[in-house]
């Protein structure tokens, strides 16, 4: 008796010493489950942000064949200013050229800048949230002109395997254009998820009709595997698929490139 009277303050002793070390292993735990996850899919952002004091870098190409006949590329940078804040960098396009599809030559091409800042909230739940804004500087079609672009990013989670994502977006410069997109990340093996995300345009136009050389409207879609290297600890990730979707720019990826044709889809995704 007089044993087990010792050891119980020797065992309350040590639960006191190590809860406050259990905890912070478990919100290391969370957080890297956090940082873990790209800030996109394919064509579409998700409701994810660097940690505080993190940055995160991207690439990504996408060489079209047929029509487009050009090769398109995203370089960006995320650093998270605060837990719930992200200011983000990115630049996209490809070399300007004259393009003949149909009846009519189309331009195709050009570049676009954006400089955004993205405020998340509860991206450690089930259900995730937050919005972003951005200042885009483009050379791309339709036009030259300085925009401005907004978006809502929603995601909810499913067990463990399934995250569905919504992202409403917008940009106006010489007119608004503004689409509906949804995508999901189904995490299938430890290392290796299907990603996947679909944008159906409902204000303004994003195509072009290769015959008349009129904008139209048309669907983007984007389809491809993440995989997560072991050897990176969830600090680097590569995704590999197909898209009709000509970049990860507010601005561009809101547009289809020439006659609906699709990419070849390569990105590298890095948080150090």
């Amino acid at each position: 008796m007089f044993y087990k009277m010792r050891v119980l303050p020797v065992l309350l002793g040590a639960a006191v010493l190590f809860l406050p070390v259990m905890a912070k292993a478990q919100q290391l735990e969370e957080d890297s489950s956090v940082a873990s996850h790209p800030t996109y899919l394919i064509n579409i952002d998700t409701p994810y942000i660097p940690l505080k004091g993190h940055l995160h870098f991207s690439a990504d190409v996408r060489p079209f064949s047929t029509a487009e006949n050009n090769t398109y590329s995203t370089l960006g940078l995320e650093f998270g200013f605060t837990s719930s804040m992200a200011i983000l960098l990115r630049a996209g396009g490809a070399s300007r050229q004259l393009i003949t599809p149909g009846a009519v030559p189309l331009v195709a091409g050009g570049r676009e800048y954006e400089a955004g800042v993205r405020w998340m909230w509860n991206q450690k739940g089930s259900t995730m949230f937050g919005v972003g804004a951005s200042l885009l500087i483009p050379t791309t079609r339709p036009d030259n002109r300085v925009a401005l672009g907004g978006e809502v990013l929603l995601g909810r989670k499913f067990g463990k395997n399934i995250t569905l994502y919504a992202t409403p977006k917008a940009t106006f410069g010489s007119a608004l254009l503004a689409t509906l997109g949804g995508g999901v990340q189904f995490q299938f093996e430890p290392n290796i998820a299907l990603i996947g995300d679909v944008q159906v345009p409902f204000i303004g136009q994003n195509g072009f009709n290769t015959t008349s050389g009129d904008t139209i409207k048309r669907s983007l879609w984007g389809l491809g595997l993440r995989y997560n290297p072991t050897v990176f600890r969830g600090k680097a990730s590569l995704d590999l698929g197909v898209t009709n979707g000509i970049g990860r720019t507010l601005g561009m990826s809101t547009y289809s490139a020439t006659a609906g044709s699709a990419a070849f889809y390569f990105s590298l995704n890095l948080r150090p």
